[in-house]
């Protein structure tokens, strides 16, 4: 077998290659295997062999043992795992070699379906030859597939930069210089660009630092179209059309879409984000116990799973989504909830939720500097939490997000239109005393925490709360009468995702982990005469 090539590799992965020892890939190039039994699994880095000359190493060291085919299946699959861990940890090397050159490369987090190589980290020139690194992991992995019709390629999700891609990955021979060389193709089927940074024209530098071959984003079903358009180019005959595609946009993305591309004179064509078929609901998760999601599968579904979705993920019979946890976004939860009910028949969207999931959230945030980017993005998160604690029409909330305008009814295609909540009750005094509660017990002691504001506003006078001296703050016991602890919670964080108050992240140096709370950047209009805030029990 001539030994293996990666396209489009760079100068840097040779040199990184004669740098490192590889015992198992030069094995692999001259078609020999290891024995595969334990006793000489220790120390085999330089034993290998080819067929005949395991069958005499057999007898020679393992005379009790009768050499069949099955041991030869067996050192091909030895040779594969050792061949893969060795691959990856060449991989390793050269990310980090990469981080110490002049010449820009951009760090990926590229995932995988399987457990050896699920998640790695890549130093590469753009998204497209991150998964083809990682596709000649797999390839000496063995999950690879040749480039032929018929054949799927491997799902490699890339993220980055500001991209997220999805590429299937194959491998191919080839001759070159009267050599078989053995190749891995990476072709995109779903690229998303992070559109939350500022919307401003892309710079030449930035285009070319995160370039995706955009012929194999967006192929156009036609074989002989494409191939007019991969080789002769033949946009040049009348003239390049731009076309953006989007299935959850906004009206800020859309915004974003035209300043990036550069579309001064643009039609666009909007459809509803409504879905008639799909069935919304969202169900509290009560501690980190799955037995309840368990029991929907197996009792609603049939106990049929599947463990996740790729991005563009087009299987049509998906008859539920469920997510144990919230998504970052609006948009997020729609793109992934969106698998669902591809046939148009009845398909299920299910959110398990746990408001403390929104702390998971606001971690990675913490790692953004501030700015509109970080903003922008809590807002979306905060957004995606009132859809689950708001019980008003689930699919109404998602139209009048995308849309700026939602349907009347859903006709029961939701849990709150199943079964309608009590009519809201206004918490507008409430609401004010509980932000002068906080700034009470903030100059008493600093570390609020959602727990121990809910137990003070309820007149708690547990030895913690008597401790910390928060039975002299203001207002306590004020919510005594209207709220249980359920609802005392429940109101908090909606103070919290409607900006009143605000979680604050503990430093890393802090053995706690709890956010504490402080005043949100609208806690003055409480003050204001038409404020007005509403909550349900």
């Amino acid at each position: 077998m001539a030994e293996t090539a990666m396209a489009g590799a760079n100068d840097d992965c040779v040199n990184a290659a004669r740098l490192h020892e590889r015992p198992f890939h030069a094995a692999y190039i001259n078609e020999k295997i290891p024995c595969p039994l334990p006793q000489c699994r220790r120390d085999f880095r330089n034993d290998f062999f080819e067929v005949n000359g395991l069958a005499q190493h057999f007898r020679a060291k393992h005379s009790g043992v009768t050499f069949t085919d099955k041991h030869v299946d067996e050192a091909k699959c030895v040779l594969k795992s050792l061949h893969g861990e060795e691959t990856k940890r060449h991989l390793e090397k050269l990310s980090t070699a990469r981080r110490n050159l002049s010449e820009p490369y951009i760090g990926y987090n590229v995932f995988t379906k399987h457990g050896d190589c699920h998640n790695l980290y890549v130093a590469a020139k753009d998204a497209k030859e991150a998964a083809k690194l990682v596709g000649m992991v797999l390839l000496h992995f063995g999950y690879l597939k040749p480039y032929s019709k018929g054949n799927r390629g491997e799902p490699i999700d890339v993220k980055g930069g500001n991209i997220t891609a999805t590429f299937n990955v194959w491998f191919s021979t080839k001759t070159e210089s009267g050599k078989d060389m053995t190749v891995v193709i990476a072709e995109a089927t779903f690229v998303k660009k992070d559109l939350y940074v500022d919307a401003t024209p892309l710079q030449k530098e930035h285009c070319h630092r995160n370039n995706v071959n955009t012929a194999a984003i967006l192929p156009s079903g036609d074989p002989n179209l494409d191939i007019l358009r991969a080789i002769f180019q033949f946009e040049s005959f009348r003239g390049l059309q731009k076309q953006a595609i989007d299935s959850t946009a906004t009206q800020r993305t859309r915004d974003a879409i035209i300043n990036h591309l550069q579309l001064p004179d643009v039609n666009v064509l909007l459809q509803s984000s409504d879905r008639p078929n799909l069935v919304f609901q969202v169900i509290d998760r009560q501690g980190s116990d799955h037995s309840s999601l368990v029991g929907l599968v197996k009792n609603e579904f049939d106990g049929t799973v599947e463990y996740r979705f790729w991005n563009g993920h087009r299987q049509k019979k998906v008859k539920f989504v469920i997510h144990n946890g919230i998504p970052p976004s609006i948009e997020n939860y729609v793109q992934e909830s969106g698998r669902a009910g591809r046939d148009g028949t009845e398909a299920h969207c299910i959110v398990f939720f746990k408001f403390e999931d929104r702390t998971i959230h606001l971690k990675n945030m913490s790692a953004l500097p501030d700015g509109g980017e970080k903003q922008q993005r809590l807002k979306s998160l905060n957004h995606m939490v009132d859809y689950c604690m708001i019980p008003s029409c689930r699919k109404s909330q998602l139209v009048r997000y995308f849309d700026g305008a939602s349907s009347s009814s859903c006709n029961e295609r939701c849990d709150v239109c199943k079964q309608p909540p009590n009519p809201p009750l206004n918490g507008t005094e409430h609401a004010k005393s509980v932000v002068a509660c906080v700034q009470s017990m903030i100059k008493i002691d600093s570390n609020v925490s959602v727990k121990y504001l809910a137990l003070t506003y309820r007149g708690s006078r547990s030895k913690e709360i008597v401790n910390k001296g928060y039975v002299n703050a203001q207002n306590h016991g004020s919510g005594s009468k209207d709220f249980n602890s359920k609802t005392m919670y429940k109101f908090i964080h909606l103070l919290i995702t409607g900006g009143i108050l605000q979680e604050k992240l503990r430093t890393v140096s802090d053995t706690k982990t709890t956010p504490l709370l402080v005043l949100g950047e609208k806690a003055s209009q409480v003050l204001d005469r038409d404020f007005k805030f509403v909550y349900y029990k």
